[in-house]
């Protein structure tokens, strides 16, 4: 089977999979304010990480595909803020919804990437969190509640003043 033919089923699964979730009613977008429903999924290096375990610091949780152009562009602005936030109670998980075994890896590998990618994410990004395009990005505050629900692009200036807004509600 050439790659094309099999990019084509691979995109016509989804497309199926988000058709059927959404004609059922499918998940329920967490709101802002709402508890953000918690997940457990491994990374690339073997570990476990579960947004409960987040507790305590800002985290955006952070859906895309190896197919997303704008994932591509973003994936490394965000792993220079987040190495230039160091020590500032921040947490990104990236969760891979993709098909691809490798890509994930690649991903971590072509960009340096030092925050955690997840994989096998597909149930929590249609099952519980209602995720339609990529990326989509979750900011859950200290306590596990979700702040904001951006769809494409996360720029350093906003999670500063997130950052910056939480400190002001902490002292």
């Amino acid at each position: 089977m050439n790659m094309s033919l099999k990019k084509l089923i691979v995109t016509s699964l989804y497309i199926s999979v988000i058709t059927t979730l959404l004609s059922c009613g499918g998940a329920k977008t967490p709101k802002p304010g709402e508890t953000a429903p918690d997940f457990s999924l491994s990374s690339v290096d073997g570990q476990t990480y579960s947004l409960s375990g987040q507790k305590g610091k800002l985290t955006m949780v952070n859906f895309w595909t190896d197919n997303c152009d704008i994932c591509k562009k973003e994936f490394p602005m965000i792993e220079k803020y987040y190495k230039e936030l160091a020590g500032e109670d921040l947490e990104i998980l990236a969760v891979y919804i993709g098909e691809s075994k490798t890509a994930p890896e690649e991903f971590k590998q072509n960009f340096g990437i030092s925050f955690p990618i997840l994989t096998g994410g597909q149930e929590v990004a249609f099952g519980q969190y209602n995720v339609r395009a990529t990326p989509t990005n979750f900011l859950i505050n200290p306590e596990g509640k979700v702040i904001r629900k951006i769809v494409g692009f996360v720029d350093k200036q906003q999670i500063e003043n997130l950052l910056k807004s939480l400190k002001r509600h902490d002292g």
